[in-house]
């Protein structure tokens, strides 16, 4: 989708009163250079939202986008336990950032997060004893 457009649908969303705005990439194409760029703009035309990202697992990829868009300025980030989820409107999309491994990237650059790491880990280990294919996919 253009930026021009990202940028519109956020203008409206913000008008129509929305405290944050969460851009997604379900389907894991985002690479660093979006990461930044696209945050970085939609946050320049909002006076009022914040802004969050939300990236799905893609090989690691996921964390360099999530440290382009916080050198753009976003404070909110969307993890899962165990890495959880995937998206039933995008059929083949991937689980979800592990919220485990995002909050130890975060507390090894001195980023506090106010999540204990050993719990969240033991929760990330919890739900993937479940079905792994169900939380994966």
């Amino acid at each position: 989708m253009p930026i021009e457009k990202v940028g519109e649908i956020a203008i409206a969303l913000e008008s129509y009163g929305s405290y944050e705005i969460s851009l997604g990439d379900t389907t894991g194409m985002a690479n660093p250079i979006s990461a930044y760029e696209i945050p970085k703009y939609i946050k320049s035309k909002l006076s009022k939202s914040s802004l969050a990202v939300h990236y799905h697992r893609a090989g690691g990829i996921e964390f360099a986008n999530i440290l382009a868009s916080l050198q753009a300025g976003i404070m909110t980030v969307d993890g899962a336990a165990g890495g959880m989820g995937g998206c039933p409107y995008a059929p083949g999309s991937t689980g979800n950032t592990e919220t485990e491994r995002l909050v130890d990237l975060l507390h090894r650059m001195g980023i506090s997060t106010g999540i204990d790491l050993g719990k969240i880990t033991a929760c990330g280990t919890f739900i993937k004893a479940f079905d792994t294919a169900a939380c994966h996919t």
